[in-house]
């Protein structure tokens, strides 16, 4: 999964190029019916069956459980959106999940690629290469002088949402965080949660992304996120490097009690336990614990103590056991050295 592995323990977490298109001849997902999203999603099949070297699995959001598509939220294999539309949806993921393209979300497809990390620049090759695949099987909605047509005016263009999710857990404590977006957004970088949209942060973890795709190449739009994204980091780590003795001495003994509370707990709320963890990956990234790191990565272990993974992994739900034991059990679990 593309979420696994040390290249997540650090304040960029990861990233993600995520790029809309619609097909000429069909309505936009919006003005569609039952009928018509059917063979939208009979014709992408059949297209993209033929693609070679991508090994896709095609997930009708139908024919699964809504703990099923909380999951694929929580992994960011899906929009919110997308598990809550009521017309035929699909989801095609590759076997490594670290590409899906969703069908009949906002637009007709939506391809999205992810790593961990900071690498941008080889995940947008990958998402251009795959792109370029698809348009020569199926026709894209293009104008000549406005490019990619979409259903909301902010995609028009290229089409393409550059984003990081980064974790800046000092520049929330300190306060520093809203002025510093009321900035951003007036340049046309947006900042949302962990799952996008409409999404509240949890464990001061931030997507950053651009707004607009019209107007700047690829490139441009790419560059512009990867150098906010690199400012941000820079002030995060001042704040980190600049502590006074009395207010590091006051997190030092902070992050010990969220690693001791997240070790023993026996029930914890996704808000308590996204703090938590957001202490505890701060505390790791700062070299402040004198002990090992856990086997699995901090992120990973937010992702872990979602709903939808936490019950879709779990053999306890006909025991109506709560939600918040199950949480606590899994960081429990995981949270070994």
């Amino acid at each position: 999964m593309w979420y696994e592995g040390r290249t997540l323990d650090h304040i960029v977490i990861s990233h993600r190029i995520r790029l809309a298109r619609n097909l000429v001849d069909y309505k936009f997902p919006v003005k569609m019916n039952q009928q018509e999203a059917y063979e939208v999603i009979r014709h992408l099949k059949v297209e993209l069956a033929q693609l070679i070297g991508y090994d896709f699995d095609f997930i009708e959001l139908e024919a699964i459980s809504d703990i099923e598509k909380q999951k694929l939220v929580e992994t960011h294999l899906i929009s919110p959106l997308l598990s809550q539309i009521h017309l035929p949806t699909m989801v095609i993921c590759n076997k490594e999940r670290d590409i899906s393209i969703m069908i009949n979300e906002e637009d007709h497809i939506r391809v999205q690629c992810m790593q961990g990390g900071q690498s941008i620049q080889k995940t947008w090759e990958t998402a251009s290469k795959l792109d370029d695949d698809i348009g020569k099987v199926l026709e894209y909605a293009f104008h000549k002088e406005y490019g990619h047509m979409t259903s909301c005016i902010t995609n028009v263009g290229t089409g393409l949402r550059a984003s990081f999710m980064v974790h800046l857990p000092m520049l929330s404590k300190t306060g520093h965080i809203s002025k510093i977006f009321e900035s951003l957004q007036k340049l046309g970088i947006q900042i949302r949660g962990m799952y996008g949209e409409g999404t509240k942060v949890l464990g001061n973890i931030y997507q950053i992304s651009n707004q607009l795709t019209l107007g700047r190449s690829e490139t441009d739009l790419i560059a512009i996120v990867k150098n906010v994204t690199q400012n941000l980091v820079e002030k995060e780590e001042y704040i980190r490097t600049h502590l006074s003795e009395t207010t590091k001495r006051g997190l030092i003994n902070k992050l010990y009690r969220s690693y001791g509370i997240l070790r023993y707990a026996r029930e914890l709320s996704v808000e308590e336990a996204m703090e938590l963890l957001s202490d505890v990956k701060l505390g790791f990234e700062m070299g402040i614990y004198d002990f090992k790191k856990p086997s699995h990565n901090l992120y990973e272990m937010m992702l872990m103590c979602q709903e939808g993974v936490v019950l879709s992994g779990s053999q306890s739900i006909k025991e109506n056991i709560p939600l918040n034991i199950l949480r606590a059990e899994h960081i429990r679990k995981h949270l070994e050295i």
